[in-house]
């Protein structure tokens, strides 16, 4: 089983973010303001990733969103 995969994030020029995540029923995108507050988000979940980027530049997305950098072990422990 594999890792669930990381939300992804912009910012526009004006403070707010987009996120693009896989929600229980598929993809889904929300836009968030400065203050932190949920301003849009997806009517439905998108079976595929690339139609959730469609639908949410339809609602106003600029901004390429991207996964954050996910540190991780650079050495494996023993034992």
């Amino acid at each position: 089983m594999s890792a669930p995969e990381a939300p992804a994030l912009c910012w526009r020029g004006n403070g707010d973010a987009w996120e693009v995540y896989l929600g229980e029923d598929g993809w889904r995108w929300r836009r968030i303001t400065p203050e932190g507050e949920f301003s849009e988000q997806s009517e439905a979940g998108h079976p595929r990733k690339r139609d959730c980027y469609a639908d949410a530049l339809a609602h106003g997305m600029r901004c390429a969103p991207v996964q954050p950098f996910r540190r991780r072990p650079c050495w494996k422990p023993e034992g």
